[in-house]
């Protein structure tokens, strides 16, 4: 490995460092030392072009006295410098007699490249080429570590705490999150019954559904056991336990062959209906005694329901980001040499990648750029876990939300916006929380509210 040369890693003062290009643990872009003006700054960007022409200029004259025997660590830095060149365009100088410091920077450059280029040991890793790949390939490899950091820093322990339903959240790795969304969505589809069950027990119902002791604030007539037979045959029993009553002691005023027998057979038969109509009576009124239980467990199913309905909604983002981060950067080795390009580049272009690298001299000999940068992305974001909210932190205005998000989202058969209501609401509810929500809370919940007015007013 060549050292790049000293005589240009410094300016004129040892305070002055050679223009630099570095990832960015922020964004993973790469970055400038010196950030081009944001657009519509005229006055700025034509300022700091020429600043950084100059200084290009200065930092040009060094490396042209690099020998021959230099040229990897050369074309590197002059690679760096024509980033520069490129992210300060020569249309940003608005003075036509000053862009020829431009087009001299630039001229050099090129005659520098050809230069090197021809003394540059042909068995090794082009640097021109090599360069403009991991351009391409480190944000794309930083953004794969980030979303595996947070698919790991998940934190789904809610998921195992319910009461009706029995989650294998725990994940050996990133890739396992695929499993748990499918596990999530296996329980959701064998609990669709529960929406017609809700359904059955009537609107009128669907605000008690969501209260922590949940009970029916009617009882819809479908619902209620029938206590019309029970009650004929009651009334029936008891009228024939008293003829038959009346016929023993002889009150009936008419001659029969058997008195006694008939009495006794008319009490007896009054005696089995009254008992089967007060059976059923009794079953009937115990029936609609177990209602207000049945519907707690209805409300608590249905509530696990809804809660899983938003985590998956959560999960499946995740796993989307993770994939398409997954997918991006094995696509990009795909279409540029495969995975053994990127192998040689990673150890025998090591100097090459230390490039967009900040005390890169730090580096264990076996260390690699995609070592360092997962180190590095890591450290980072180690803090930013995010909990799954469990179901007991819902407020009851919360709930109230995702229960009208999920209703608008079903009667939404032409695809209108309402469909992402629900989505909305559950990443701001189930993995956000503090005090700079609240505005954003306020403002979610309105759409929900408007929306679901709105459809009522539509009937």
């Amino acid at each position: 490995m060549q050292p790049i040369p000293r005589s240009y890693l410094r300016g004129q003062g040892d305070n002055q460092v050679a223009k630099r290009i570095q990832i960015s643990l922020a964004s993973g872009q790469l970055e400038l030392d010196d950030q081009p003006p944001a657009e519509g700054d005229d006055d700025a960007r034509n300022d700091m072009t020429l600043e950084v022409v100059a200084a290009v200029e200065e930092e040009l004259a060094q490396l042209a006295e690099a020998g021959d025997d230099e040229a990897e660590a050369t074309l590197r830095q002059v690679w760096v410098l024509n980033e520069y060149m490129e992210a300060f365009p020569l249309r940003w100088i608005r003075n036509y007699a000053e862009r020829k410091g431009w087009s001299s920077a630039t001229a050099k450059i090129k005659e520098l490249r050809k230069r090197h280029e021809a003394d540059y040991d042909e068995a090794k890793l082009p640097v021109w080429e090599t360069l403009d790949y991991l351009k391409q390939v480190l944000p794309l490899v930083f953004t794969r570590f980030k979303v595996r950091g947070e698919v790991l820093r998940l934190v789904l322990t809610p998921l195992g705490r319910l009461n009706h339903h029995e989650i294998r959240y725990q994940r050996d790795d990133a890739d396992d999150l695929q499993r748990l969304c499918e596990d999530v969505s296996m329980q959701i589809r064998k609990t669709s019954e529960l929406d017609k069950e809700v359904e059955r027990w009537g609107t009128a119902n669907y605000p008690a559904l969501l209260n922590p002791n949940p009970k029916p604030l009617s009882l819809p007539a479908d619902r209620m056991p029938a206590k019309g037979p029970g009650l004929v045959a009651l009334l029936f029993g008891l009228a024939l336990l008293g003829g038959g009553a009346a016929t023993l002691l002889g009150k009936i005023p008419i001659e029969l062959p058997s008195p006694l027998g008939i009495g006794i057979g008319i009490a007896i038969v009054g005696v089995v209906a009254a008992a089967f109509g007060f059976t059923r009576l009794q079953a009937a009124s115990q029936a609609g005694a177990a209602l207000p239980k049945e519907f707690a467990d209805l409300a608590s199913r249905f509530r696990e329901r809804l809660y899983l309905i938003c985590s998956l909604r959560l999960l499946n983002k995740m796993a989307s980001r993770y994939t398409r981060a997954n997918e991006a950067f094995q696509g990009f080795l795909r279409e540029h040499g495969g995975k053994t390009h990127w192998k040689r580049i990673k150890f025998e272009g090591k100097f090459l990648t230390q490039t967009f690298v900040p005390d890169a001299d730090e580096w264990h000999d076996k260390e690699t750029i995609e070592f360092w940068l997962r180190d590095q992305v890591q450290k980072t974001y180690r803090l930013e876990t995010v909990i799954l909210t469990s179901p007991d932190e819902l407020d009851e205005e919360a709930w109230e939300v995702i229960l009208r998000a999920y209703l608008l989202e079903s009667f939404d058969d032409h695809g209108s916006h309402q469909a992402e209501l629900l989505d909305t609401v559950a990443d701001l509810v189930f993995t956000r929380r503090g005090e700079d929500t609240e505005e954003e809370r306020k403002r979610v919940f309105s759409r929900v509210y408007d929306a679901w007015e709105d459809r009522q007013n539509r009937g």
